[in-house]
């Protein structure tokens, strides 16, 4: 692996929302409008298509620090570095 793939690969992480519970949708509904700029509806959309990748191609550190937003919320929500 050339150090250009191992940097790469760091830096290629995502983010899966794999569930939400009932008693967290509200706020996780509120928090992707504010973070995606999204309307309630899309937003509400998101949630019902889990699981889902919700962000990708970010670097390790990012991804880590928004499953640990999410999880705060109630989220089951992953991270991972597979295609």
């Amino acid at each position: 692996m050339t150090n250009y793939e191992s940097r790469n690969a760091a830096e290629d992480w995502g983010v899966v929302l794999q569930s939400v519970p009932s008693k967290s949708r509200k706020e996780i509904v509120k928090r992707l409008q504010e973070i995606f700029s999204l309307d309630r509806e899309d937003s509400e959309q998101v949630l019902s298509n889990v699981p889902l990748i919700l962000v990708d191609h970010v670097p390790f550190g990012v991804a880590v620090n928004i499953k640990k937003f999410f999880q705060k919320l109630g989220a089951v929500i992953e991270t991972t570095n597979h295609e």
